[in-house]
């Protein structure tokens, strides 16, 4: 056999065995990512919430990370809107965190939790809020602080129906503005 030929057949065989070597990884998740116990991961999602065909709100939050073994989703920097009855806005909740259950659409609130209700300008502000639009009711066993022109009521939770038309504040307290008896 020449010469030539052997440098050929050395020469391929070079080639076809670099070849079957492993290659450089492509592009990996980070570690905070391969780490991550979600299924999926969506940045920027709106949900629309309703109840017997009707709209009652629209959830908005930057992350969500869905769990498909339980069918919910952690949401950081939450905001929803609420709707009345004929549609209009009601009132807006926003909060650092939440979950959103994906079969029934209710919904947890946690983290500097502030809820403004549009009717009568009062704002609800709690550690925790339940939104369940199935039994059309809102709710916090957290305390709850309710401010309304310059009144302020401190409370152990409150309980309310799922259009905010009936607010009971648990155990109330508190101080309020120009209240007056005229005798």
């Amino acid at each position: 056999m020449s010469a030539c030929r052997i440098l050929c057949r050395l020469g391929l065989a070079f080639t076809l065995l670099a070849g079957c070597t492993p290659s450089a990884p492509g592009p990996v998740a980070g570690e905070e990512y391969a780490n991550m116990p979600a299924d999926r991961i969506l940045d920027g999602i709106e949900h629309v919430m309703t109840s017997a065909g009707l709209r009652r709100a629209r959830l908005l939050a930057d992350t969500a990370y869905m769990y498909d073994d339980s069918m919910k989703a952690e949401l950081k920097n939450v905001r929803v809107t609420f709707f009345a009855d004929g549609g209009a806005e009601s009132a807006e909740l926003t909060s650092l965190t939440g979950w959103l259950d994906g079969k029934t659409e209710a919904m947890t609130a946690r983290g500097n939790v502030v809820l403004r209700l549009y009717e009568g300008n009062r704002i609800i502000e709690t550690a925790e809020l339940h939104f369940d639009p199935e039994s059309d009711r809102i709710w916090s066993d957290s305390a709850t602080t309710l401010r309304q022109d310059g009144t302020v009521m401190y409370g152990d939770g409150f309980r309310s129906d799922g259009r905010l038309r009936s607010l009971e504040i648990v155990n109330p307290r508190g101080r309020m503005a120009d209240l007056r008896f005229d005798l």
